[in-house]
Parts: C-alpha cells; structure tokens; sequence
C-alpha cells in the first residue's frame, strides 16, 4: 500500500514511515499540507495519515484539496492525527477512516491502519 504522511514534527514523521515501511508498504513523507496535495496530483496513494494541525494547508483545507487533486476512484483513505480532541469532528464531517489521539501507541496506530483498509 503507498501511504502518504503529512506531520510536521520531523521526529513523529520519521517514526511513522519507518513503522509502516517497516509492515511492507511505500511510504511519502511530507511537513506541510500543500507539498502533500502537490503530490497527490501526480501521482496515486492508498492512504493519507494526516496530522490535523500542520503548517500552511491542513485540516479541513487539506480534506477539499485532496478531493479536488484526486479522481474519485483514486481518492485516497484518510486517518487523522492530532493532540487535539476538537479534529476528532474529522472522522464525522469529513469521512476520515479513524482519528488518533496524539501521542499513541505505533502498535495500536498499525492496528488501526490495517482495519481501515
């Protein structure tokens, strides 16, 4: 599965993408909202993991861009980040597949992936 990372922290980002690299999938990394967008209309993903709060585009902006870059057939799922409690709204108004709470367990993050998909 080819998922894109959209985190600021470059730390968390890192961790990630080892983590899922390391279950077997292709993983692109990205710090702001409109890098991830930019690439989105290139080239195809299966996943977005998203932090809600990113600089530039993000939340809800980044959710109707990406709907916008991306047929609909190829309209990545999404999973939402965020330490806070308010983005969980997310998972409702805008279709993302789970919300996780920052911080969180990588094991249960890869659980959650895996049953979204």
């Amino acid at each position: 599965m080819r998922i894109v990372v959209l985190e600021d922290h470059r730390g968390i980002r890192s961790a990630l993408e080892l983590l899922l690299e390391w279950e077997g999938h292709t993983v692109v990394g990205f710090e702001r909202g409109e890098y991830a967008i930019d690439y989105l209309q290139r080239y195809s993903a299966d996943f977005v993991l998203m932090d809600w709060n990113t600089p530039g585009v993000c939340g809800a902006e980044f959710l109707k861009l990406m709907e916008q870059a991306c047929l609909p057939l190829f309209r990545p799922l999404v999973g939402v980040l965020s330490g806070d409690a308010a983005a969980q709204q997310a998972v409702d108004d805008y279709g993302a597949k789970f919300f996780f709470m920052k911080p969180f367990e990588p094991e249960v993050l890869v659980r959650g992936l895996l049953t979204a998909v």
